[in-house]
């Protein structure tokens, strides 16, 4: 309900509040002031270079004016989206790793361990050398054309959380560094789409521990939001020792 001015009257007057939601902000809400001219310009001002809104207008009207303040927040008074974020995104990025040429398959057969051994030697040390047939005549093909690493393609799984400027979420470090099992807590829990999509890959086995959580990443989208990003890096196998994973002689 709309309150009139009186002659004489001084200060800004709290006339009402609009409460409002979209996909783009979340819940939000907007209070509406009104005052003479001359206040409404200083509470104007006051507020667009304060951080204690999101969106100031002024609409002035026959020396009176009305000052609307919008406000990225759950509820009003409440220090902003505090446990609800704006928006979430879930991704599936390809990455590229690049391992020893030893750890391919080819070359992993227990047999074989002494002859490469031998194969490396000679090569390192720029000696003539001449391997039986097999892996090892292979391995030393590569390494005279100087193919020490292969490449394999694997993803990583992120997860970006935007947030209002006064909002108390805060990036979690928990599990960092630690081989984790989707939806198993602190694993990710992405949408049931997204899983849909890892389920395909070749590699993935929803019993074992293949996602290694990295560092969070935090930015500012603009004046008004940030966003939380956390990511993990998937391999076939962890090392138990160096990331609580599940095969202590992991190579990933």
């Amino acid at each position: 309900m709309a309150v009139a001015v009186g002659a004489g009257e001084t200060g800004m007057r709290f006339i009402g509040r609009r409460k409002r939601w979209s996909r783009e902000r979340g819940d939000y809400y907007t209070d509406a002031y009104r005052g003479l001219l001359s206040d409404a310009e200083d509470f104007y001002d006051t507020y667009r270079q304060s951080d204690l809104a999101d969106e100031v207008s002024f609409d002035q009207s026959k020396g009176v004016a009305t000052v609307e303040l919008t406000l990225q927040d759950d509820v009003p008074g409440g220090g902003g989206q505090a446990t609800i974020p704006l928006n979430e995104y879930w991704e599936v990025m390809p990455m590229e790793v690049y391992k020893p040429l030893r750890s391919h398959e080819t070359f992993t057969l227990a047999a074989d361990q002494t002859k490469l051994e031998a194969v490396r030697m000679a090569w390192e040390m720029s000696r003539p050398h001449t391997p039986a047939a097999g892996a090892a005549t292979t391995y030393q093909n590569l390494l005279h054309r100087f193919v020490e690493e292969y490449v394999r393609s694997q993803f990583v799984l992120t997860q970006t959380i935007e947030v209002g400027r006064r909002s108390q979420l805060s990036a979690s470090w928990e599990g960092v560094d630690r081989a984790q099992k989707i939806n198993v807590a602190p694993g990710p829990e992405p949408p049931r789409a997204i899983i849909g999509a890892i389920d395909d890959h070749p590699d993935y086995d929803a019993d074992k521990k293949q996602f290694l959580k990295k560092a969070p990443m935090i930015r500012q989208i603009d004046r008004g939001k940030y966003s939380i990003q956390a990511s993990w890096w998937f391999a076939r196998r962890w090392s138990a020792t160096l990331y609580e994973g599940d095969v202590e002689a992991a190579n990933p």
